[in-house]
Parts: C-alpha cells; structure tokens; sequence
C-alpha cells in the first residue's frame, strides 16, 4: 500500500502530465490558427492585388476605345508596342501596364515562309532546324496531306507515335504549339513573345513591334536570300516583313503590387470591334507571370494612374 505522501506525489505527476499534455495540445492548436490566419491575409492579399491587375486591364482598354474614336495618337497614355508604364494606386498599390498590338508580332498563321525561317534563325536555330521548323508549322496549319521538304504529314506524325496527325487547320491558341512535330520545349519558350494568332497580318509593322523582335529578325533575315534591303520606314525590319497593322487586337500585361507587396499578373488579348459603337471582345483572359516585378520601382515615385 502507498503511503499518504507517496500518493500525493503520484497525483502530483499525474497533473503535470495531464498539463502538459493541454498546453502541447494549445500550443499546436496556436500554431494551426496562426498559420491559418497568415494564410488567409495572404489570399486576402493576393485577390486585392488580382482586382488592382483587372482595374489596371479596365484602364487600358479605355484608353485604346478612346484612342480609337479621337485617333489623336499623341494623347496616347500607354503606347502599343510593348513599352510598359508604370503609376501608383496611392496606398492601395501600383500598376505596371504594357500593352502590344498584335501586328507587331509574328503571326503563326499567316506568316509566309521567309518571315517564319528569319524568326527561328534569329532564336539561334540553324538554316537547317529553322527550314524543318517552318515546314512542321505550314504542314500543321495548311490543309492538304502533302509533306513540305522539311515538314512533317500524317506518316510523319504516326511513325513518331502521334496517331492524331498535324491539325490542318490555323492555330487557334499557342499551347498547340506543342502538338507540333519537332517543337520542343525551349523553342517555344523562346518564341511565344514574339508570335500571335490574332493579328490578321502576314507581316509586322514597325510602329509596334518590340526592338528586340526587329533585331532578332533582322538578324535572322541576313542569312537569308531573296529579301529586299530593309526599308528606312522599318529601320532595321526588312522591306518584305512590313505590312500595316489592322489596329484591332492587342495584347496586355498587368502587374498590379499591393502596398504589402502582394503581386498578381493578368494576361489579355482585347480585341476592338470593328464598328465604333461596339464592346472590346477579350479573346485571351488568364493569370500570367512576371518575374521581374517592381523590383526596379523600389523606393521611386510614380506617376498617378
């Protein structure tokens, strides 16, 4: 039998265990509700900054609808060639806006033989990979079953294990890009902002497409026989890739950054109607990345948006 002392002692133990198990289950309860709470202001966070990245896409479709109908280019608040304007939200944030027409990119539909060879020659892929390249893209896009020299057809398709064949039909998204024979992963990082499906155009115009696209194709278009010497109107872009755009489609990307820093990127393809009375027609509307961020802007004052 225990003695009076030697039972109290064991009560005693019995306690402290009983306590410390409910201060460990408090504690973990404590740490779940601080994480749950941290992960709540983070998504509250991130769905502010995604309505500042939409009002940002709101504000640049006005402004292309008013360019429109005043067609007073010099009264243009973001330029349509790529160029990215950066404004202040004041305590809510900052935007960064960067809007492209399409015409300024390499249409994948349209683009004829030469201007798609100067483009993969430009990436850094060799006379002989950029020939089989465009030839894989006009066999996919084109109608008939009819291999080009370097391309690929039905029994091209099938002996790589592609039953399903080229598509015989225009693009309709840049993920099929994927689908096509001899596309790897890489390339079509490299390509995707320069290309589009939505231009109309088999050329680009100069006005609008990016430095870096004009000199990627120029470059691209010196090994290149049969062009013409580039035009002072394309300054480096050669004479036979420049055609005007349509003005219709542009492509936009907003970064919008709360004042706690939270960051959401918007995608967009915003296509104006033909007849002045019409709504813009957003052809493309996803999340986007953008890994760069305002890490240039810390500390800088911006301009109001």
């Amino acid at each position: 039998m225990w003695s009076p002392r030697q039972r109290d002692g064991f009560i005693l133990i019995v306690v402290l265990w009983i306590t410390a198990f409910f201060a460990l289950v408090a504690a973990a309860f404590i740490r779940s509700a601080q994480v749950h709470v941290r992960a709540t202001a983070a998504s509250i966070q991130s769905t502010r900054a995604e309505f500042l990245a939409d009002s940002g896409l709101s504000l640049a479709a006005l402004d292309l609808i008013e360019q429109r109908l005043n067609r007073d280019q010099s009264q243009r608040r973001f330029p349509v060639n790529g160029t990215a304007v950066r404004c202040s939200l004041g305590l809510q944030g900052r935007l960064s806006i960067a809007l492209q027409d399409a015409g300024g990119r390499v249409n994948l539909n349209t683009a004829g033989e030469q201007l798609l060879q100067a483009l993969f020659v430009g990436l850094g892929a060799s006379n002989a990979k950029a020939s089989s390249l465009t030839d894989a893209i006009i066999d996919f896009r084109d109608q008939d079953d009819q291999a080009r020299p370097a391309g690929a057809e039905k029994s091209e398709y099938a002996a790589a294990g592609r039953p399903s064949g080229p598509k015989n039909a225009a693009l309709e998204s840049l993920d099929e890009l994927h689908q096509i024979l001899g596309f790897d992963a890489a390339m079509i990082a490299a390509m995707t902002p320069h290309v589009t499906i939505y231009s109309g155009t088999a050329g680009l115009d100069p006005e609008v497409t990016t430095p870096e696209l004009t000199e990627l194709l120029s470059r691209g278009a010196q090994g290149l026989a049969g062009l013409a010497e580039s035009g002072t109107r394309g300054r480096e872009l050669p004479t036979d890739f420049i055609v005007s755009s349509a003005q219709r489609v542009f492509l936009a990307h907003i970064t919008a950054q709360t004042a706690s820093e939270a960051t959401y990127v918007r995608e967009a393809i915003i296509e104006l109607p033909q007849n002045l009375e019409g709504f813009p027609i957003y052809r493309v509307w996803k999340r986007g990345v953008d890994p760069a961020g305002f890490d240039g802007d810390v500390g800088n004052a911006l301009p109001p948006c």
